[in-house]
């Protein structure tokens, strides 16, 4: 998925599940990462959201952006 950078209107970062999680939950995580704004600079590996919809994966960058 995506996540927007703020201050960007028109930029986004690619962003991956640190590790998997259930088949059931995804549709959560995505609802979860709808609203999800981060500020420059961001690196790849980056912690963009801790646990996401409750299932104790973190959501990572998997691009930077200097901004």
């Amino acid at each position: 998925s995506t996540v927007r950078v703020e201050g960007y209107p028109d930029t986004v970062v690619s962003v991956k599940t640190a590790s998997d999680i259930p088949k059931g939950r995804i549709d959560d995580c995505m609802k979860a990462l709808a609203d999800v704004t981060v500020a420059a600079p961001i690196h790849v590996g980056d912690v963009i959201v801790e646990n996401v919809a409750d299932t104790g994966v973190n959501i990572v960058a998997t691009r930077s952006f200097r901004g």
